[in-house]
């Protein structure tokens, strides 16, 4: 995927200039830095999205909206509207961290820490994290302003990040109005060329005064050494090396076309830091398949979910028909047994009636009632059509008296049949209507 570098430049400046990176310009050896090189002249890209130059003016930011479409898109902020600083955090946790770094800037600011946001790296235990201090309001405006332009951004970055860490001693990218500066630790800082000489002599200064134990050494041993001091620039630089302090550095000028340029070659290799932390980091979008399992899922859920509410809905009437059902046992069992007393639950009057019928059943007596009304039970189906009121048994006779309601005198005859047909002998008294059904009584014989 290629990428589209967009050098903002700063705040005031009316232009932009667009570079477009392709995959095959990844991985850059020191010769390509030190080369006039252009890895990003193909005539056939203006053409393509209809744009005549690579500088165009921020107000016609939407021109890009096409070419960023298909491109990882870096912003690019000129130094000046950024503070930079290396700060040792003993705890860095990234919470206490976040925390702790505004009040840590306050003398690296003019202005009030609380209108800051502040980006961060920790690039190693035994080196100061890297912060990196921005304007809400500039960040959020940049921010709505891509918005707005349909172009959405994956990185915010500092020009003075995309210049590589020399091995050793400092690297310089010389413009007009300004320096950036990184030494061989990642240590960033920016000025103005005139500033530039007795800064770095004071940063000497404070380096040798840390890292010397004694006058001797640091005037034996750190002044003895040149220190060496890579100037990228596109400018005359030999009114500029006239001012650094003499003997100090050994300096090594590296002509270059432009600052874009060189900062397009450094592009894939440098250490930087993504100001989009935190509250404006950049959401990542789903795939396609990551969306079709999201729907899948969200199915499965509401599905899931209805399962339960009909599963606990059935609970609840199941749970309700077993209590009118234990209501109905002990109301069977207090017109079973009058004179005694009630059981303390359902269970234990169902339990005291099966061990009744068990010992009615196992006596001569009632033997042959029990396997009449048994024999009998089997052909009365449906009681909605054939509906038992009263049953009589004569044991001398051996007789089950069966009074009872029929839906019809059709229905009536099906259960006499019935009863015929499975071995019985059966007299039918005379029928009377009651309501729409039909009133008798049958005399049921083995």
């Amino acid at each position: 995927m290629k990428d589209l570098l967009i050098f903002w430049g700063d705040s005031e400046q009316v232009t932009l200039t667009w570079k477009l990176v392709g995959a095959d310009h990844i991985g850059l050896s020191d010769t390509d830095l030190n080369s006039n090189t252009d890895l990003n002249k193909d005539e056939n890209i203006n053409a393509s999205y209809q744009l005549e130059s690579e500088e165009i003016l921020k107000v016609d930011l939407s021109c890009l909206a096409d070419m960023a479409a298909s491109t990882k898109v870096s912003l690019i902020l000129s130094s000046q509207d950024i503070v930079s600083a290396e700060l040792d955090i003993p705890n860095r946790s990234p919470k206490l961290m976040r925390k702790a770094i505004p009040f840590m800037m306050e003398d690296e600011v003019a202005t009030s820490v609380d209108s800051l946001f502040y980006a961060y790296k920790d690039f190693g235990k035994d080196k100061p994290v890297s912060v990196r201090g921005v304007e809400r309001d500039y960040l959020e405006s940049l921010i709505s302003w891509f918005e707005s332009a349909e172009i959405k951004l994956d990185q915010v970055l500092l020009e003075q990040d995309l210049i590589l860490v020399p091995e050793e001693g400092f690297s310089l990218l010389l413009e007009e109005s300004n320096c950036s500066v990184i030494n061989h630790k990642g240590q960033v800082w920016n000025c103005y060329p005139e500033d530039f000489s007795w800064l770095i002599q004071k940063h000497l200064a404070n380096s040798d005064e840390a890292n010397s134990d004694s006058k001797d050494e640091q005037n034996d041993e750190n002044l003895a050494i040149a220190i060496s001091l890579n100037i990228f620039s596109s400018l005359d630089t030999s009114e500029f090396i006239k001012e650094l302090p003499i003997g100090r550095f050994a300096t090594n000028i590296v002509v270059i076309e432009s600052q874009q340029a060189l900062l397009v070659k450094t592009f894939s290799s440098a250490n930087v830091i993504n100001l989009m932390q935190d509250e404006y980091e950049p959401k990542k979008e789903k795939s396609e398949l990551g969306l079709f399992l999201i729907k899948v899922g969200s199915i499965a859920a509401a599905l899931f979910i209805a399962f339960i509410v009909f599963q606990t809905s059935k609970i609840i009437t199941l749970g309700e028909q077993k209590e009118q059902l234990d209501a109905r046992k002990m109301t069977l069992y207090k017109q079973a047994f009058p004179t005694r007393k009630m059981p303390s639950s359902s269970a234990r009057a169902v339990k005291n009636m099966r061990a009744y019928m068990k010992s009615i059943g196992s006596s001569s007596d009632s033997a042959g009632f029990l396997k009449i009304l048994e024999s009998s039970s089997q052909s009365l189906s449906d009681l909605s059509k054939v509906y038992p009121t009263n049953i009589n048994y004569d044991i001398a006779r051996n007789e089950l008296r069966l009074d009872l309601i029929a839906s019809s005198l059709v229905e009536l005859d099906k259960f006499a049949d019935a009863l015929k047909s499975s071995g019985h002998q059966v007299e039918r008294s005379s029928e009377t209507q009651r309501g729409a059904g039909f009133s008798s009584r049958l005399t049921i014989r083995n």
